[in-house]
């Protein structure tokens, strides 16, 4: 039996394209989105597919994988912060119910994409010779791993060093959910103002810095404020628990009616931690801001 990654070539071609659909649109759109901008990009590279296939389960046909690919393989799309461990166990079942050997799960939200591969277990006896040989490679390279950080934290670091390393990668990782949470914010926020008018005149005149009032393109009033610590969205908070919004300040320019501007807002933040996190992390902050401009002028 040849020792072959299964499906080699196609999960090359298709990781390819994964990538173009992301720096296409970015890592905040709808996973319908992702789906319609990667089906043009099969048709444009006559790649065989079937979107939204219906997978019968235990006699029950209600559920739908996204993409099965020239009948050899799956193609689960996601748009969310982590892959979380139904995911694979969906992904496991789609694959024993269509007999496929092999699924793909891909997280558009990551900000490093790398396609998850999710093999069927009932074929995993085809390829014992090349999974063996992979394990044993893997586990080298553990061993390795362990002695090199044995040895460096032996030679190099204090126990009081380490520590403080620690502290600091705990700080990244929930900094980087607070900054990813804000930023998903921000990106409501600017679709709604470019197609907004009528920003802080009129009956939107209740502006302050720390809030923002436009009429929306279905004629309604949009209030954006800063209350407790939560970015709201006439009050209704549009930030999660762990986000603590500590500054707000919305910038308005050329607003004014007849000036023929089209008017631009500059939104700055300073999102931190709240002081209910983890111990050793709160407090941690960043600071982020855009312009965005409305379509409509005055």
């Amino acid at each position: 039996m040849d020792n072959k990654i299964i499906e080699k070539e196609l999960s090359y071609k298709l990781g390819g394209i994964f990538f173009e659909t992301q720096n296409k649109l970015g890592r905040f759109c709808r996973e319908k989105q992702y789906a319609d901008a990667f089906e043009n990009k099969l048709k444009e590279n006559k790649i065989n597919f079937e979107r939204e296939a219906s997978i019968e389960i235990e006699n029950r046909k209600s559920n739908f994988v996204d993409f099965i690919i020239e009948n050899r393989l799956l193609v689960d799309f996601k748009a969310k912060p982590f892959i979380e461990k139904e995911d694979y166990n969906q992904m496991k079942r789609y694959l024993e119910a269509s007999k496929l050997e092999l699924g793909l799960i891909v997280n558009f939200r990551s900000r490093y994409l790398k396609p998850k591969r999710v093999l069927n277990s009932k074929y995993l006896g085809h390829s014992d010779k090349f999974v063996a040989l992979n394990r044993a490679n893997a586990f080298t390279t553990i061993e390795l791993l362990v002695a090199m950080t044995i040895f460096v934290i032996i030679v190099s670091l204090a126990t009081g060093s380490f520590i403080v390393a620690m502290r600091s990668q705990r700080a990244m990782v929930n900094l980087m959910a607070v900054t990813d949470n804000a930023s998903l914010a921000i990106e409501q926020m600017a679709r709604e103002i470019r197609t907004g008018y009528e920003f802080c005149v009129g009956a939107n005149a209740n502006c302050a810095e720390q809030q923002l009032v436009f009429t929306n393109y279905l004629g309604e009033q949009v209030i954006y404020r800063l209350d407790s610590n939560r970015l709201e969205r006439n009050s209704q908070p549009l930030t999660a628990t762990n986000v603590s919004i500590e500054t707000l300040k919305f910038i308005v320019s050329g607003n004014q009616t007849g000036d023929d501007q089209a008017t631009r807002v500059t939104i700055v933040l300073k999102v931190a931690v709240p002081q209910t996190g983890p111990i050793g992390v709160r407090g941690v902050f960043t600071n982020l801001q855009t312009t965005i401009s409305a379509r409509n002028l005055d």
